[in-house]
C-alpha cells in the first residue's frame, strides 16, 4: 500500500504516503530555492501522483522549510496574494493551518512525527512536522491557537499521527531526558528508563493535543526505524553508517 490513512479524516482528503511516494532532501532544498529544472524525476513523479490522489495540481502543494522550530504560518484569504507563489511554495515554519480551500497542506519527515488536524465544521485543516524539539517548544500549542484565531472551535478538532519513530528503537541520552524534566519533571512519563534509556515521542506529541484540547486523536502505531520497506528512517541510516535522503510526505487538503 502506497499510504496510509484515518477514519477520523475523509478518505481522499488526506493521506501519510509511504517512502515510494517520497520526496529527496535534495529536491526539497530545491523548492526552497525555486530551482525547479533541478528536481529529480522520482520526486516530480511522485509530487504528480500526490496532486492526482487529492485532484488538484501541483501548484496547490504547500510544504514547509521546517527547522524544528515552533513557528506555524497562517494560510488564510487575507495573506495568499501577499505572501505566497504557488508553484509549488515552501513556507516557513513546521505547521501550517490553511482555509483556503483546494489547498494541499505537506509535511515531510523521516522519524520525526507527522500530524494532520482537521476542523470540518469551519473547513480549517492544519499539517505539523513535529520532532522533540519542536514538541517540547511549542509547536503543537502554537498551531492549535493558529486554527482557534482563524475561527475554530478546539474540540472539533480531530487530529492524526501518523508514521514515526516508536519508543522501543528511540534510544536517548541523559542530557536529552534532562531537557525534559527541567520544563516540567512530569515529563519523564514519556521515557522508559533500564539498561538503555528510551523515548515515547509519538504519546508525547499525542499528550499535548489531548491536554491542550483535541479530544478526537488516533495514533497509526507505524513506526518509520522498523519497516524499511515502508519507511525512511533518518535514526536507521545513521545506525547503519549511511546519510538518509528521502523523506515521506504526509499531506492533507483543506
Amino acid at each position: 500500500m502506497g499510504f496510509y490513512s484515518s477514519k477520523l479524516i475523509s478518505d481522499n482528503c488526506h493521506a501519510f504516503f509511504t517512502k515510494h511516494h517520497g520526496i529527496q532532501k535534495a529536491d526539497i532544498l530545491s523548492l526552497k530555492k525555486s530551482e525547479f529544472s533541478k528536481i529529480s524525476f522520482s520526486t516530480n513523479k511522485n509530487l504528480e501522483y500526490i496532486s492526482n490522489y487529492f485532484g488538484v495540481k501541483p501548484n496547490d502543494l504547500i510544504f514547509l522549510t521546517q527547522t524544528h522550530s515552533n513557528k506555524c504560518f497562517t494560510l488564510d484569504r487575507a495573506r495568499i496574494y501577499k505572501e505566497c507563489d504557488f508553484i509549488p511554495t515552501i513556507l516557513k515554519g513546521d505547521s501550517v493551518v490553511s482555509n483556503i480551500k483546494g489547498k494541499v497542506l505537506c509535511v515531510t519527515t523521516a522519524d520525526c512525527v507527522p500530524i494532520l488536524l482537521l476542523d470540518k465544521k469551519t473547513n480549517i485543516a492544519g499539517a505539523v512536522h513535529s520532532g522533540w524539539k519542536g514538541a517540547l517548544n511549542r509547536i503543537v500549542e502554537n498551531t492549535l491557537d493558529v486554527f482557534e484565531n482563524l475561527g475554530s472551535n478546539r474540540k472539533d478538532i480531530v487530529a492524526v499521527i501518523g508514521p514515526a519513530i516508536s519508543q522501543s528503537v528511540y534510544e536517548v541520552q541523559s542530557d536529552f531526558v534532562s531537557e525534559f524534566r527541567k520544563q516540567n519533571p512530569s515529563h519523564t512519563q514519556f521515557f522508559e528508563f533500564g539498561e538503555n534509556t528510551t523515548f515515547n515521542l509519538p504519546r508525547f506529541v499525542l499528550s499535548k493535543l489531548k491536554n491542550f484540547g483535541v479530544e478526537n486523536i488516533e495514533e497509526l502505531s507505524k513506526c518509520t526505524f522498523i519497516n524499511k520497506e515502508k519507511f525512511f528512517s533518518y535514526r536507521r541510516s545513521t545506525i547503519q553508517g549511511n546519510i538518509e535522503n528521502g523523506r515521506q510526505i504526509s499531506a492533507i487538503k483543506v
